[in-house]
């Protein structure tokens, strides 16, 4: 099935090479400065990656705002909200009552919300424009742009460009032939590099950055590591599944689902049942029937999912059947030597105001 899969992809190479190819030119105007660039009057970080999904851009993003916001400072969020069911922008201070629907603002800005404290979320497309919104109604020392290394549009301060190693194909070609959004050559544009997978390949990579003539890049290593089940429908901490919660099911609508099921493997986890749903999918009932009849074949007590995917089920499970366990697994991310990263961001933000 995978050499099927494989050959698949490399008939749409075509594909491949037309995407590279406008990539390449848009990247080439916005160097040349033909695309225009807009500065706001404040620091900006942004965290993005050159791949689909699954690099671990929310939890880091999560990570920074608690970190910063340890520091108190001022921090909003610039966010488009892939794949959320409203158009209009999205201006969120931490302190409302109740918090904005996912449908609204999109699962993983919503997640971003539940980690600010004082901070602002603004969600919308044209994200310099979110940006001056805010800065009329709030006070703010530091915008982080999520998911922002491809948003050239809006200038920023730092670069933080996250690449997993293990998704890095051998050849050149984007998407659809490879899991790549942007060429290889675009991590020379990144101030800071985190990276997972085989250190070999990070090392070899790192070794080209440097040949080309950039040599001056941080490099930290992480990994996601999991960080605790909750139960989706009293929303408790849960210290860990028992017996009675097996077998189980799994579901997840990731960019990446292979990484939720390696997740669930190393902690001794093997549903009996599993579906991957498209990145950011929103559950309806037709799904929930799909469940429903995979539990009558499979017999299985509870049913494993994401964080992302609980925001979107949440309102659905008064659909479900009462005895069907559902819990969600919580994601943090683990940097190698995360406070020297953060004064790295910090001393950037000091240059800012010197």
């Amino acid at each position: 099935m995978a050499a099927r899969l494989n050959g698949l992809k490399w008939g749409l190479w075509p594909l491949g090479v037309v995407h590279g190819a406008a990539v390449w030119c848009r990247n080439r105007l916005y160097d040349r400065h033909w695309l225009p660039v807009h500065q706001l009057p404040r620091p900006v970080i942004s965290v993005g990656n050159l791949q689909l999904g699954g690099t671990g851009k929310t939890p880091l993003t999560a990570q920074l705002i608690e970190a910063l916001e340890a520091r108190d400072l001022r921090v909003a969020v610039l966010t488009r909200g892939y794949r959320r069911r409203s158009r209009s922008t999205q201006i969120v201070p931490a302190c409302a009552t109740p918090p904005p629907p996912v449908q609204q603002v999109g699962d993983e800005p919503l997640l971003l919300f539940r980690r600010l404290r004082k901070g602002i979320l603004g969600v919308g497309s044209d994200r310099y424009r979110t940006a001056q919104q805010i800065l009329a109604q709030h006070p703010v020392d530091v915008f982080l742009l999520d998911d922002g290394f491809q948003h050239r549009r809006l200038a920023r301060d730092l670069d933080i460009c996250l690449v997993d190693f293990s998704r890095w194909p051998a050849h050149p070609l984007l998407f659809p032939v490879s899991e790549l959004r942007d060429l290889k050559s675009s991590l020379r544009r990144a101030d800071v590099v985190l990276h997972t997978g085989p250190a070999a390949r990070a090392a070899q990579v790192q070794a080209w950055v440097a040949r080309t003539g950039r040599q001056d890049q941080p490099w930290f290593a992480f990994r996601k590591r999991p960080a605790g089940w909750v139960d989706l429908r009293s929303g408790r901490p849960v210290a860990q599944l028992n017996e009675r919660d097996r077998p189980a099911g799994a579901i997840c609508g990731l960019a990446c689902p292979t990484h939720f099921w390696h997740s669930l493997q190393a902690q001794g986890l093997n549903p009996v049942w599993r579906r991957g749903f498209p990145d950011h999918h929103w559950y309806r009932l037709p799904d929930l029937q799909a469940i429903l009849r995979a539990r009558q074949r499979y017999g299985f007590n509870s049913l494993l999912t994401t964080e992302k995917d609980a925001l979107k089920l949440v309102g659905l499970v008064n659909h479900l059947p009462a005895d069907l366990k559902l819990f969600y697994l919580k994601i943090e991310m683990q940097v190698e030597q995360f406070p020297r990263l953060l004064a790295l961001i910090v001393d950037r933000l000091g240059a800012y105001r010197r």
